[in-house]
């Protein structure tokens, strides 16, 4: 009963959240434009609120390794909804902004949300439509925050690391942004996919690697690069898989 209740109360929670703060976003960057500092106020103001409902505590290694001020292409695993509060609160110094997949475009005032903070919809597949959306879009955004690709393209069913999509190692080096690390932790543990809480409230853990560069690499090197991301990540989890079994 009590980790229903604890799915119950942290949903709850989020769909306010959702209507208030996000919903005054979205019509403050009407004004502002969807990248302004104000809107990524409203970004924080609404992961926090849901890492609160779901009573979790959070830990960030390694962002000591990220320059203020730098843009960077942004790669994580992916195996909870809460990866995303997570990462927003984490990464507060560097705004992000999100490749996602096209469903979330459709959820009322969430994806409008989405869409007016700059957010670019993909299909999941690797498509030559979602490329040039990415590039349409890279232009505008890169001026003003970080770019972050699940690159496994959906949350894990098992919590453990899936294959890599190419997009981010194609934007990167399009791009010429490094590519950052990142390993999550705890998260399956609280909120595995689906919207059942298993554990009601706990840690979760992130850890920043170093940026991988990809000035003077090419195209052609995508699937290396792929591959050379997806290591760095599966590091970053062990170390952040570490931090909670520190206590």
């Amino acid at each position: 009963m009590a980790v229903f209740l604890r799915s119950a109360w942290g949903l709850l929670v989020t769909l306010l959240a959702a209507v208030l703060i996000t919903g005054t976003g979205v019509v403050v960057s009407f004004f502002t434009g969807g990248v302004a500092p104000v809107i990524h106020g409203f970004y924080q103001a609404f992961n926090r609120v849901v890492l609160w409902a779901f009573r979790v505590k959070l830990e960030v290694v390694g962002l000591e390794r990220l320059e203020l001020g730098r843009r960077y292409v942004v790669v994580p695993n992916h195996q909870s909804l809460l990866d995303v509060p997570a990462l927003v609160c984490a990464f507060r110094e560097h705004p992000l902004r999100f490749v996602a997949k096209q469903e979330l475009g459709s959820i009322p005032i969430f994806g409008r949300a989405l869409k007016r903070s700059g957010t670019v919809f993909v299909t999941r597949s690797d498509t030559k439509t979602d490329l040039e959306r990415m590039h349409r879009a890279r232009a505008e955004l890169l001026k003003h925050v970080s770019v972050l690709f699940f690159a496994e393209g959906t949350r894990s069913h098992t919590g453990e690391l899936g294959a890599f999509k190419k997009g981010a190692a194609v934007f990167g080096v399009q791009t010429g942004l490094p590519i950052v690390p990142v390993g999550i932790a705890g998260s399956y543990e609280i909120l595995p996919r689906g919207l059942r809480v298993r554990t009601p409230g706990g840690r979760i853990a992130l850890s920043v690697g170093a940026p991988i560069e990809t000035a003077g690499r090419s195209v052609e090197e995508r699937e290396l690069l792929t591959d050379e991301v997806r290591s760095a990540v599966a590091k970053e989890i062990e170390h952040a898989r570490g931090r909670l079994g520190a206590e």
